[in-house]
């Protein structure tokens, strides 16, 4: 845009070409002129850095401590992990400050604070006996399943012996085990 108008186009036939207004062809124009290359440069948007916030710096310090150092239960919040809502309950609790969740999460993720999920994993877990077990005895069981599974004559008769318990299902309904169950009797009796 500065080559064609260093070429002697006007700001009418550079904006035809463009695409951009003619006051916006002159605004860019005038900006070089004053400024060189480095005008054309826009500045970030936004507000400034530290602008607006809600909490002063000692007191997003003193926050931040306050996670590092203590768990919720500690310092008397009711929750078991620091969560947003955990974080925005102490600042409304130590500072009379309240945060909404949404903006919690800017100043968590602000102060280097990332969202992390607990590991599920019961505490008295052995992982030698774990692996010992996924080592030696999983393999032999996921080989019987792919197998598929066998019914012994003990397996079916305690079957049929198990009567559907009206208190449990509904009435008129057969689960399919007794449906099936029922039409193997059927069949026998018919074949004998």
């Amino acid at each position: 845009m500065i080559r064609l108008r260093k070429v002697g186009l006007t700001y009418e036939a550079i904006s035809a070409q463009t695409g951009l207004s003619r006051t916006g062809v002159f605004d860019i124009c005038q900006r070089h002129e004053r400024g060189g290359a480095k005008a054309l440069h826009d500045r970030k948007g936004g507000p400034r850095e530290g602008e607006h916030r809600l909490l002063t710096d000692e007191q997003e310090r003193q926050v931040q401590r306050l996670i590092r150092d203590k768990t919720p239960d500690q310092i008397r919040v009711p929750y078991a992990l620091w969560s947003r809502q955990a974080v925005a309950d102490l600042i409304l609790d130590q500072f009379g400050i309240r945060v909404a969740v949404r903006t919690m999460g800017t100043y968590l993720k602000r102060w280097g604070f990332t969202p992390q999920k607990p590991i599920r994993r019961a505490y008295e877990q052995s992982p030698a006996a774990v692996k010992r077990w996924l080592d030696t005895s999983y393999p032999q069981i996921a080989a019987r399943a792919k197998k598929g599974p066998r019914f012994t004559g003990a397996t079916r008769r305690a079957c049929a012996r198990t009567t559907c318990a009206d208190a449990v299902l509904p009435p008129r309904v057969t689960p399919r085990w007794c449906a099936s169950i029922a039409g193997e009797r059927a069949f026998r009796s018919s074949r004998r």
